[in-house]
């Protein structure tokens, strides 16, 4: 049995990664051009994964319910001295 057949990450050198925890999987399908359009507008160094679980933490909120706290530590607000992609060209 392979570490990938106990649901563990290979990294390239071939050791273990270690397992991710306090997270869920989803498979996701977006029309055509909305990975663009969220690629303008996340902030520099936001992953796109980053980016979704703010909007749906957002609207989670909105339609009155509490999100799950974050697995990242992080918040809703930009790292310090940073603006959109795409800010400094506007």
């Amino acid at each position: 049995m392979t570490a990938c057949d106990r649901g563990g990450d290979l990294s390239v050198s071939g050791q273990m990664a270690r397992p991710r925890v306090n997270f869920e999987s989803m498979l996701a399908r977006f029309p055509a051009g909305t990975l663009a359009q969220i690629d303008a507008v996340r902030w520099p160094h936001e992953t796109r994964t980053e980016f979704v679980q703010r909007a749906v933490d957002h609207l989670i909120r909105a339609r009155g319910g509490t999100p799950a706290p974050p697995a990242h530590g992080g918040d809703d607000t930009p790292p310090a001295g940073r603006g959109r992609q795409g800010d400094a060209e506007r």
